[in-house]
């Protein structure tokens, strides 16, 4: 029981000298930061009232929603209770600092102009990822000269669509290819009765040319198109190459528009049979 008590009395005299060790250190601290700053303000040196004023004015001209201007504001009066030199001081400025340097209310209008792109670099392949999914935003992008347009969620993997438009091909969603369709079929409405291709003027699009290009008009993919027809991608991809130089179009929905055009699409095909 003693030497319990003797243990107990031992840590505390410890924490009693730690402590009042603690607490002298600080003290001497404070002192001498005082003194330097009494020197510095006697020298004319002190600049700290400018400096908060500075912060202030900031503050008050970066136009700030009412919630950071407070939070900023309360950081400035924290920096004016800080210690000379002290870390805490250096913490807040650094804050202050990097707040400020924040573009506040300044915004910038994004220039993702694809048939600006494709004149710099003709041969430029675009492929558009996005969620938008609007038939007006869809057209204006294929017009433009996008070569794909992949939708945000679909199933569609990226990397392949990347290899399939390397290799001459057009990836592009299920749904896009509908708003593809749509406009097709309202442009062709509006327009003078469709003139009936003649061999010459198709290029002599090959049966398996024709079966492919009515598959990708009801939105089926490359692999899709190569089970219905049991061909391989890789050959679809040929097809759809040759298809695109005999057309003279550059993407799916370019060669939708003109094979409509050309009364080549008749609305059925292998997967009307499906």
């Amino acid at each position: 029981m003693l030497t319990r008590e003797l243990s107990l009395l031992s840590i505390e005299r410890e924490l009693n000298e730690s402590t009042q060790e603690a607490m002298n250190r600080n003290q001497r601290e404070y002192f001498l930061r005082e003194q330097m700053k009494i020197i510095q303000s006697e020298l004319g040196e002190d600049d700290t009232p400018q400096e908060l004023d500075d912060y202030r004015t900031r503050i008050l001209a970066a136009g700030l929603d009412d919630e950071s201007e407070e939070k900023l504001m309360k950081e400035v009066s924290r920096l004016a209770r800080q210690p000379f030199g002290s870390a805490e001081a250096s913490v807040i400025r650094g804050y202050l600092d990097t707040c400020l340097e924040v573009p506040w209310n300044i915004r910038t209008r994004e220039t993702l102009d694809i048939a600006r792109a494709k004149k710099l670099w003709p041969d430029l392949d675009v492929l558009v990822y996005t969620s938008h999914a609007q038939d007006s935003i869809v057209i204006r992008a294929i017009l433009a000269g996008a070569m794909g347009y992949l939708l945000k969620g679909d199933q569609e993997d990226f990397a392949t669509s990347l290899r399939l438009l390397q290799g001459g091909g057009s990836p592009v969603s299920p749904t896009v290819a509908r708003s593809v369709l749509r406009a097709v079929h309202n442009r062709t409405v509006r327009a003078t009765p469709k003139k009936v291709g003649t061999p010459g003027e198709t290029g002599d699009l090959s049966s398996r040319e024709t079966e492919i290009l009515t598959l990708l008009a009801k939105g089926m993919s490359f692999a899709e198109v190569g089970q219905i027809l049991s061909i391989s991608t890789h050959t679809v991809t040929a097809h759809v190459k040759k298809i695109y130089r005999k057309l003279q179009v550059h993407s799916r929905g370019e060669a939708v528009y003109e094979a409509q055009c050309l009364g080549l699409l008749s609305g059925r095909g292998p997967g009307a049979r499906l």
